[in-house]
């Protein structure tokens, strides 16, 4: 659900607490594998679609998690939730 300033204003109080406890109970996302038809590997759980790399793909990116991890501790990165 999205929420502007505008809908929040509109809301009755039980409605706003409803809608925060929603929020405040809501389970992360199971991160579940498949593997496609052409062998890609596939990743769900991250986002609204899955990340499907092939195997030298996912090498490349596994290699490269030390640089990953870095670049996570950026300014400016923000978590989604």
């Amino acid at each position: 659900m999205q929420v502007t300033a505008e809908s929040w204003d509109a809301m009755s109080d039980s409605e706003k607490l409803a809608l925060v406890q929603s929020l405040a109970t809501r389970k992360p996302a199971k991160v579940g594998f498949k593997v496609s038809e052409k062998g890609a590997l596939s990743m769900y759980g991250l986002g609204r679609f899955p990340v499907t790399l092939y195997r030298s793909q996912w090498n490349t990116v596994l290699s490269q998690s030390e640089a990953i991890k870095d670049a996570l501790t950026w300014p400016g990165l923000v978590d989604k939730t």
